[in-house]
């Protein structure tokens, strides 16, 4: 039997950090998981060698008294050497910050977390997406489009920058690509992404310290 050198915990919001931090960790770290990806995927393992490290997402930043519970069981069952949780910052960094130190608490395991984009500033995973997007002139016609619905009527609802990236790779790729616009089909290893970006440093800093 293998012995496992490094065993990692990794706790994320939905299927679309999921996928994103698979990419990103294959990509600098040469962790590898091939496998396919549902909206219904609870974790995915990424193997090393001897060294693993699993992926689970919490459907949501928020926890009830259940998800504590299968949480506090998932990470015993795998007895890793460490525990990270890496959620967005969204509107207030520091009350999301709160809110992973409480789980923290309870879980009472060796937790560090990340809050994307850069885990000082507000935003979400779709804030860092936007920021090192390779298509640049996709996303200037995008303010355009705010701007003229604005306009329009000032009633009007701005869509997500769920929505600003997804268009944006729909844009971007062949009629016979639109399935990959998903989020749980979407290859971040791809010529539409700069993983070296400035702005993904924070991130890659964070997870040299536990994956190096």
């Amino acid at each position: 039997m293998n012995i496992v050198d490094k065993k990692i915990f990794i706790l994320v919001e939905g299927v679309a950090d999921l996928v994103f931090l698979r990419d990103f960790i294959g990509f600098h770290f040469n962790y590898e998981n091939n496998d396919k990806i549902k909206d219904s995927t609870i974790e995915i393992s990424l193997k090393l060698n001897n060294n693993e490290i699993v992926i689970r997402q919490n459907k949501g930043k928020y926890f009830d008294p259940n998800k504590i519970t299968d949480l506090k069981q998932d990470i015993n069952k795998f007895n890793p050497s460490k525990v990270l949780a890496i959620f967005d910052a969204d509107d207030d960094f520091q009350s999301s910050k709160q809110n992973l130190e409480n789980v923290f608490e309870e879980i009472k395991k060796n937790m560090d977390s990340f809050l994307f984009p850069n885990n000082k500033n507000t935003g979400e995973l779709e804030t860092l997406l936007e920021n090192i997007a390779t298509k640049t002139d996709i996303l200037d016609c995008w303010q355009s489009f705010e701007d003229c619905v604005k306009k329009k009527n000032a009633t009007y609802t701005i869509p997500a920058k769920k929505s600003k990236i997804y268009t944006y790779l729909s844009i971007s790729s062949p009629d016979k690509d639109k399935e990959n616009c998903k989020e749980r089909n979407r290859n971040y290893k791809d010529d539409k992404w700069d993983l070296n970006h400035n702005d993904i440093q924070p991130l890659k800093t964070f997870l040299d310290r536990y994956l190096i």
